[in-house]
């Protein structure tokens, strides 16, 4: 934001954040990042080769047995198998939860509770078609774990909520600018490249 020009600063009423998928962070009931868990991990990283001891393969072992054959969130380097594996490192604290990339983000700016948005969503397990987190993961054994840990979700473009006091005043944001749902890195860059119709890639 500081980048901007002061002008275009002051034009800002609407806040998106866009980041990538599988890239996910343990926060604790403030929002910041869970002091015993480490550096986030990125969309790349596998928890069949980097999670600590079996944790990884327990993570995956539980999602074949629970999820759908074929789910998105069976792959290794899902959020729902991050979150699983962080889980059976040690189990999930109290007040843990689970913020992806852009939902962090977006909670620093609001200084509110985490949300997320459809897209960011897709590889925790949230069901696009009926706009809502699944009954296998919501209850079950994943729920289990899952549950009260995982971000609300809002669609791309929803309002989450202003932001900050603090942050407005800081970068000569519009009054009372909002954070909106996001979306993940590689829909905002098809939207940046100006294809609005269907053929269009």
């Amino acid at each position: 934001l500081a980048a901007l020009p002061a002008d275009a600063r002051a034009r800002v009423s609407r806040i998106a954040v866009s980041g990538t998928s599988g890239s996910m962070l343990l926060v604790d009931g403030d929002g910041a990042p869970a002091a015993s868990r480490g550096s986030p991990r990125m969309y790349d990283f596998s928890v069949s080769k980097q999670a600590v001891g079996d944790s990884g393969e327990a993570a995956l072992a539980l999602l074949r047995r629970c999820t759908p054959e074929g789910h998105p969130v069976r792959s290794a380097t899902s959020a729902l198998a991050k979150l699983l594996a962080y889980h059976f490192e040690s189990p999930l604290a109290g007040s843990e939860r689970l913020a992806h990339q852009a939902d962090y983000v977006a909670s620093r700016l609001t200084g509110g509770a985490i949300a997320s948005d459809w897209h960011n969503a897709l590889k925790l397990g949230f069901d696009v078609r009926a706009l809502r987190y699944p009954e296998w993961l919501t209850g079950g054994e994943i729920g289990e774990i899952a549950r009260g840990r995982l971000p609300r979700v809002v669609r791309p473009g929803e309002p989450i909520g202003p932001v900050s006091d603090k942050l407005v005043a800081k970068y000569g944001l519009a009054s009372g600018c909002l954070v909106v749902g996001g979306t993940t890195d590689s829909i905002a860059a098809f939207l940046a490249a100006g294809a609005d119709s269907v053929g269009d890639a």
